[in-house]
């Protein structure tokens, strides 16, 4: 099987309205859509779905599911809205689990300087990776993290 791109990285946000301005004003993403239970309900009735899952879904109607974010074309970021108070994983990578996100920019001191003005807060200095690449991180408001990511024609990514 050959993968032309990666589509989507999901995560579950507690603040959708931060979560927006940090993607879209704060790391300049775009938002797509936004999908609602409406939306999900409709479709299992018109696949003629049992009416116990219908009724579960009946409480969610008229709030929103999750969003849609163009990172570039075909691919997005999908945020979900949580409606409960159980607190979200955050930074996992000493866990199995998310570990981060990555986004691969042209010009990495660019690309730190358009977040800065911004008002991202990098969580890192810019420095060369072990595999040779630039990088350096933020975090979005529920402390996922997400490496801003230079190849350079040394980059063990490009040699493979």
């Amino acid at each position: 099987m050959k993968y032309e791109h990666l589509a989507h990285v999901a995560f579950n946000v507690k603040n959708m309205e931060k979560a927006l301005q940090f993607y879209c004003e704060g790391l300049g993403m775009e938002h797509a859509y936004t999908v609602f239970y409406d939306d999900i309900y409709a479709r299992l009735k018109e696949d003629g779905a049992p009416e116990e899952a219908l009724a579960r879904i009946m409480p969610m109607m008229g709030k929103p599911w999750h969003a849609y974010l163009k990172v570039a074309d075909g691919q997005f970021l999908e945020l979900f809205y949580t409606y409960h108070d159980e607190p979200l994983q955050g930074d996992l990578s000493d866990k199995c689990g998310y570990q981060h996100l990555c986004l691969q920019v042209a010009d990495i001191q660019e690309a730190w300087d358009e977040l800065v003005s911004r008002g991202i807060e990098p969580t890192s200095a810019i420095r060369r990776g072990i595999d040779r690449s630039y990088q350096f991180w933020v975090a979005d408001p529920d402390g996922n993290r997400i490496e801003i990511m230079q190849y350079t024609p040394e980059s063990h990514q490009l040699n493979y």
